[in-house]
């Protein structure tokens, strides 16, 4: 089935299991029932990690991450990245992160933003057990950030 996809670039990818997801939701909803229910069940959750996966040490300091960072995630919903946000940070919210996945660099070190730790060591996990081995979430969030050196933007 994919195979008849390849050749279609990201963004139409992107539109297309938005509007899959969008479909879905609304049938949840013509049926009373809510598609939270559904996204509880691991087989079915596109974040869903193995509890016996272990990603090693995932958390890095702000100086460091500073000084060795290549591409810095931020997940925040799009409310979050308006407060404010690191200088030059790639955004993908967290729920749009499985179907955006192909448009992190495979071989290049990402650090994760999130507005709580717990968040961005999921991402982490979510990340590493896909094949993104040199992803780290940053110890702190954005604060740590700011507080190491790191430009802050806003809007």
């Amino acid at each position: 089935m994919f195979g008849r996809f390849v050749n279609l670039p990201f963004k139409v990818l992107n539109t297309v299991a938005r509007a899959v997801q969008e479909r879905d939701a609304a049938q949840w909803q013509k049926k009373g029932e809510a598609p939270q229910q559904e996204a509880q069940d691991p087989a079915r959750d596109p974040m869903w990690v193995p509890e016996d996966f272990d990603p090693g040490p995932i958390r890095i300091r702000g100086k460091k991450a500073l000084a060795e960072h290549k591409v810095i995630l931020d997940v925040g919903s799009a409310q979050e990245w308006h407060t404010g946000h690191p200088a030059g940070a790639m955004h993908i919210p967290a729920k749009e992160l499985d179907i955006r996945l192909a448009e992190l660099p495979p071989a290049v070190r990402i650090i994760v933003i999130a507005r709580t730790s717990g968040e961005s060591e999921r991402i982490v996990r979510f990340l590493r057990h896909r094949g993104l081995d040199d992803t780290w979430s940053l110890h702190g969030g954005l604060s740590a950030w700011s507080r190491a050196g790191g430009a802050v933007q806003k809007g």
